[in-house]
């Protein structure tokens, strides 16, 4: 985990390693399809949004982070189930808490991978959900 600008945290790819892990996927599942992308897209995460008031670029990095693991489909099982967990523990970890209704999670993945959504949509839709840390 690294702690970087706006002092928001962000994960490495051991820590989404271990997310998937806590998923109970089976071994099947487990394997990259494109190793490469997970490095990019935890990288890239960094600099967007620096412009932003620190909620709201949580926000915005977690949308990014939610559309692209279920977009970029890098595993080759698991990938909406990585992508809703690793939204929730990022959002978590920088003392934000996604509240969702059972399925919830799921038919959003399936509004991303259909387009049915935009990652600006997506984001409203973060942003209706959260509860914020007292």
């Amino acid at each position: 985990m690294q702690r970087r600008s706006l002092d928001i945290y962000y994960f490495d790819k051991d820590v989404v390693e271990n997310l998937r892990q806590s998923l109970d996927l089976l071994p099947e599942e487990l394997p990259y399809l494109y190793e490469g992308g997970v490095d990019f897209l935890l990288d890239s995460v960094h600099d967007l949004h620096e412009d932003l008031e620190y909620h709201d670029a949580v926000i915005a990095k977690a949308a990014y982070l939610f559309w692209n693991f279920v977009k970029g489909h890098y595993f080759v099982g698991g990938n909406k189930r990585t992508a809703l967990l690793t939204t929730h523990m990022f959002l978590n970890y920088n003392g934000l808490f996604l509240r969702i209704r059972k399925g919830e999670g799921y038919l959003t993945c399936l509004r991303i991978l259909h387009e049915l959504i935009d990652e600006k949509e997506l984001r409203d839709w973060i942003k209706d959900n959260i509860v914020y840390e007292t």
